[in-house]
């Protein structure tokens, strides 16, 4: 659904009767993960838990929640036997996430 909002054509999934303020939100949600996707301030695709943190505003803690839920496609680069773990998150993967947490209600 939220890639019909970036594409600005909501009428496809609720109708000729689009709110304004529907349109307008779908918009400024395609903008937010625009910008997250372009953000220069992490030139990798891969991303640290920490970064997703910073960028998300939450805590490293609730990240590790998220990843130990299966939510979030990881990969874990500590070795075999070590009981710290080394996740790292492909911003696709991270796109991915956001755009499945996406709430959009209508009221009709």
């Amino acid at each position: 659904m939220l890639k019909q909002c970036q594409n600005n054509d909501v009428s496809d999934w609720c109708g000729s009767n689009v709110p304004q303020s529907l349109e307008s939100l779908c918009s400024q949600i395609g903008e937010l993960i625009a910008t997250i996707r372009h953000d220069q301030s992490t030139p990798s695709d891969w991303l640290t838990v920490e970064d997703v943190a910073n960028e998300l505003k939450i805590s490293r803690n609730r990240v590790y929640e998220i990843i130990r839920s299966g939510e979030i496609e990881t990969v874990n680069l500590a070795e075999n036997g070590s009981q710290k773990n080394h996740y790292r998150i492909k911003r696709e993967a991270l796109d991915e996430y956001l755009e499945a947490k996406c709430v959009i209600r209508l009221v009709i």
